[in-house]
């Protein structure tokens, strides 16, 4: 009662030009810091009469918050309306960044709605987040609701973005059938797991669950299940790609599995194992624990018994996936430091399938039972997580109209095309290929053995005595081969693996003017903003300055703000104000010198660049690059930005 007698009630009346929002920020800057949450509800319900307020919060927010659990923990509704962020932005927010950039979101794509129905759509995708987080009950089916525990069991979270879009597209947002929620959220667990034991970094997921939550899924696709594992087999080569077997196997011997959130995977894995190795019903995962074989402490007994070596094994084993296995919660921890001769007879006991076979197939438990065990282990998982293609075939070439000849990377094309060159004519070609230089006199690439300008480069197969560098871009390896194909009379096709998901390969043809401007003082682009005149250009920079120029002109404010936000594939900023020390690659933008651009970029990024710049200003950027000027006509190609070559 004491406390009640200090007390207070204050009440402000606002004016017209007041922001009560802001005011209701301001009072509490204070004390507790709002969540996001609390910011995102005031602003919902700002403005409203009461009854509508009341309306709104029980038909929708209150339903948000028992779907997301958020009663007892309010932080759950900061982390959805994190995610649902970065799926509609496509931008990688911190949680703290939410409301503002909600806010921003709103009015710039939505601002001639009404916010009732952001808070519908909000509530509506909270049911479904709930099904994530475990918070909302379980899935109505079943592969789908055990895959997305899972993940939920795994501990890595960043992929809910794209989880979230994924279920929303299932539940009506897109023609997507629940085969194919299926098919996708299994590829996504395969993709995690194998990152995990591969001990592959996974800084780079967020951005991409990001970047692939906001994708737009073209209507014509033939299948979206497809599609999206598709997506993910193009990041071949890049830090988050699907690990291959040599990586797991590697990963399964030395990344530690135990300790902090590194238990939660290692348990997970383990018990999906044991469920895919026993037809009897499998324990709940909360009954069980994870088992040390060899333990976390040796005592003097295991000592003697792993030999004069066993301080190193057992620092360099003791936490890996192939000396853990898994027991129930009734498992007396005193057994846990027993030798393993008395282990052995318990495992044999043990109601956990992979406890059981472990005390079958291995009767003591030394370096080489530990190494045997990771191999099985490195079996059991591409069994049980497989991943078709990962290093499948990405081009071919022929000469003239030759056979086809399929490489998997573009270093062994260069090397075979310069080979089969050779072999037409061994001593002219050779001279032909290895005299003068490439690229309009740009660089040399190919060298006689031994000399000491040869760099990074490797003998041409059958012709060690010549070398040539494969230290370059896959597309001036290509130009490469069409150079060397042309000094020795003879035309090189190459063709790259566009897709191999619909049940046949679909080739695409390697254009040489997409690689590479025909002359180099004639016009070699053109552009223009929705049906507006063709603009030419000698140069993708020019390019780049006068189509940000044109998009000022349009709006000068509004757009120079659209873009002074805009970060470029959800992470880099290449727009800004022209006092900033931005990079010194950047130029000031004609007729708005108060902006400068970064020009220093690679062409597909300018290009990206412009097509991006122009949606967030509203209007459609489109851009064509002069093919042939030869025979009296000029012939344009629309440059498409999502050409794998052009991305090379």
């Amino acid at each position: 009662m004491k406390g009640l007698s200090r007390f207070k009630v204050i009440s402000f009346t606002c004016e017209s030009f007041d922001d009560p929002q802001q005011i209701f920020e301001s009072l509490n800057a204070t004390g507790v810091p709002l969540t996001e949450g609390e910011k995102v509800k005031n602003w919902l319900l700002m403005g409203l009469d009461r009854e509508s307020q009341d309306r709104l919060y029980i038909d929708h927010w209150y339903r948000l918050e028992q779907s997301l659990g958020a009663v007892a923990a309010p932080k759950r509704i900061d982390e959805f309306l994190r995610d649902f962020l970065r799926w509609k932005t496509g931008e990688t927010y911190g949680i703290d960044q939410t409301y503002a950039n909600l806010r921003r979101w709103w009015y710039e794509t939505e601002g001639s709605r009404d916010r009732t129905s952001l808070c519908e759509q909000l509530a509506r995708l909270a049911e479904l987040y709930g099904k994530i987080t475990g918070t909302n009950g379980q899935h109505e089916n079943k592969e789908v609701d055990e895959l997305l525990q899972y993940l939920r069991d795994f501990g890595i979270d960043v992929h809910r973005p794209f989880t979230l879009r994924l279920l929303s597209d299932e539940a009506g947002a897109a023609d997507v059938s629940r085969a194919d929620l299926v098919k996708v959220l299994r590829a996504l667990s395969t993709w995690l797991t194998r990152l995990w034991l591969a001990k592959a970094s996974t800084s780079g997921l967020n951005t991409e669950s990001t970047r692939f939550a906001n994708h737009r899924v073209p209507q014509n696709v033939e299948s979206y299940a497809n599609y999206w594992i598709d997506k993910i087999r193009r990041l071949r080569g890049t830090g988050i790609a699907v690990p291959n077997e040599e990586e797991i196997g590697v990963g399964i011997r030395k990344r530690r599995a135990y300790g902090g959130k590194a238990s939660n995977a290692a348990r997970t894995i383990l018990w999906e194992i044991n469920s895919q190795l026993s037809n009897a019903a499998n324990p709940k995962r909360e009954e069980l624990s994870i088992e040390h074989i060899m333990p976390r402490k040796l005592s003097q007994e295991w000592r003697d018994y792993l030999g004069e070596d066993a301080d190193n094994l057992h620092e360099n084993c003791v936490h890996t996936l192939a000396n853990l296995t898994l027991v129930g919660e009734r498992f007396n921890p005193e057994i846990s430091n027993q030798i393993y001769k008395e282990k052995h007879k318990l495992y044999k006991k043990s109601s956990f399938e992979l406890t059981r076979k472990l005390a079958e197939s291995y009767v003591n438990w030394t370096q080489e039972d530990i190494e045997d065990r990771a191999q099985k282990l490195t079996g059991l998982v591409l069994k049980y997580w497989p991943w078709e293609n990962v290093s499948r075939t990405k081009v071919r070439w022929r000469i003239g109209d030759n056979e086809w000849q399929e490489e998997k990377t573009f270093k062994n094309m260069l090397l075979n095309v310069a080979a089969a060159l050779i072999d037409i004519d061994p001593l002219e070609n050779s001279k032909r290929i290895l005299d003068g230089k490439y690229f309009r006199g740009g660089g040399r690439y190919i060298f006689r053995s031994g000399t000491r300008r040869e760099g990074r480069c490797l003998p041409i197969p059958r012709y060690d005595e010549y070398v040539i560098s494969v230290d370059i871009w896959d597309k001036y390896k290509t130009l490469l081969c069409y150079e060397m194909g042309k000094r020795c009379g003879v035309e090189i096709v190459v063709e790259f693996l566009k897709d191999s998901t619909v049940g046949e390969r679909v080739w695409g043809r390697v254009d040489l003017p997409l690689l590479y401007a025909n002359g180099e003082k004639r016009t070699r682009l053109r552009w223009r903003i929705n049906e507006d005149d063709w603009l030419e250009e000698q140069a993708y920079p020019g390019l780049l300055l006068n189509v940000a120029a044109a998009l000022l002109d349009l709006e000068p404010e509004e757009n120079g703000n659209r873009l002074l936000n805009m970060k470029h594939m959800g992470n880099r900023t290449y727009f800004f104000r022209s006092e900033t020390s931005a990079s010194s690659r950047c130029k000031l933008i004609p007729g708005h010198d108060e902006y400068k651009i970064n020009v220093g970029l690679m062409h597909m990024t300018i290009v990206k660049l412009c097509r991006e710049m122009g949606e967030l200003c509203g209007v459609k950027v489109v851009i064509e690059i002069l093919k042939d000027s030869t025979k009296g006509e000029q012939i344009w190609e629309r440059l498409d930005s999502n050409d794998p070559m052009l991305e090379a």
